[in-house]
This record gives structure tokens, C-alpha cells and sequence, in this order.
């Protein structure tokens, strides 16, 4: 297999981790974020069949984020990416993930997000 980085764009605003679960103040239940559904089915259909490859022991993910206005932090967005390629089948858990790198892209009309998946060795950031 090939050692190159995969690249997925969606072309879609990831939600905020402060945003996937809501609360329905009256009843007190906890659910989805209605948003963060269909950015989890989106992003399915774009990732479509790519997966991580097998011979791949880890990988190192970068996530960047480009709204149509800077708002937030950019860690914000990593963990509803990452659980939408676990959700995808890219991985079977994100459990392979050693290092997340999440920053801004340069603002545009429509929001969408980059995602750079790259093989990593080995978990352990200092052991290279």
C-alpha cells in the first residue's frame, strides 16, 4: 500500500463539540444535534468507500476548518470530524488516531473542511 496522505473535503460547516448534544429544557432529555446528524451523514457520503489502510498502525489527522466568518476555537470542530469517520467506516475506532492537528483555512463564501489523514508508526508522539 501506499504511504501518500488521504484528503477528504466536505463541503459543509463541521458542528462545534459545544453543539453535537442539545438538551430539550422541558422534558430534560438529552439528544443529537439535529445539524450534527446531517453533517455525520454527509460527510458519509463524501468519504464513501476510502478507508484507513490496513497496513497503517496509526495516523496523524489534520482538520482544517474554513467558515464563512472565523468563530470559535478550531479544537472545537475535531471531535465531531473524527467521530463522523468513525461514524463513515473509515476507521473502526478513532482509537488509531496518535496526533490531531486542528486550525482555520482562510475564510470563504461557502464553509466546508479539509481533512488530512497521514500514517503515523506509532501512538506515542515523542517515538517518532
Amino acid at each position: 500500500m501506499t504511504d501518500d496522505p488521504i484528503v477528504i473535503n466536505i463541503d459543509m460547516m463541521p458542528i462545534s463539540t459545544n453543539r453535537i448534544w442539545l438538551q430539550n429544557y422541558r422534558t430534560k432529555r438529552t439528544y443529537l444535534n439535529p445539524a450534527y446528524k446531517l453533517f455525520r451523514q454527509y460527510a458519509a457520503i463524501r468519504i464513501g468507500r476510502m478507508r484507513m489502510p490496513d497496513d497503517w498502525p496509526f495516523c496523524f489527522v489534520r482538520i482544517i476548518v474554513h467558515p464563512k466568518r472565523r468563530i470559535g476555537d478550531a479544537d472545537n470542530y475535531s471531535k465531531g470530524v473524527l467521530d463522523s469517520l468513525t461514524h463513515a467506516g473509515f476507521w473502526k475506532d478513532d482509537k488509531v488516531v496518535a496526533k490531531v492537528e486542528s486550525g482555520f483555512g482562510s475564510p470563504c463564501s461557502s464553509s466546508w473542511v479539509q481533512i488530512i489523514i497521514e500514517r503515523r508508526e506509532t501512538k506515542f508522539t515523542d517515538q517518532g
